[in-house]
């Protein structure tokens, strides 16, 4: 009776521990895939960080160039005004 019920629990034993096997590489599959993903998201996060330094820099000089845009405005009216004065 012992020897039967030992046979059957090896039977039930042999696919849990296929299923086990499989869970296992699919975890395996699983953890590349996310190291891949992990090493994928640190480059972008890199690529974002320099936009935003890019971004910032782009800013400056629109800043500066608004300026001297409104300086020559300035000059050439003040230029103008005394031409008209003269004429």
């Amino acid at each position: 009776m012992l020897d039967y019920k030992i046979k059957d629990l090896r039977k039930d034993i042999a696919p849990k521990e296929l299923e086990i096997l499989n869970l296992h590489n699919r975890t395996k599959s699983m953890d590349k895939k996310l190291f891949e993903y992990n090493k994928i998201n640190s480059k972008l996060a890199y690529m974002v960080e320099d936009l935003r330094v890019r971004s910032d820099a782009i800013q400056g000089c629109i800043k500066k160039n608004r300026e001297i845009i409104r300086n020559n405005e300035s000059e050439i009216s003040s230029f103008k005004n005394a031409v008209y004065k003269v004429v």
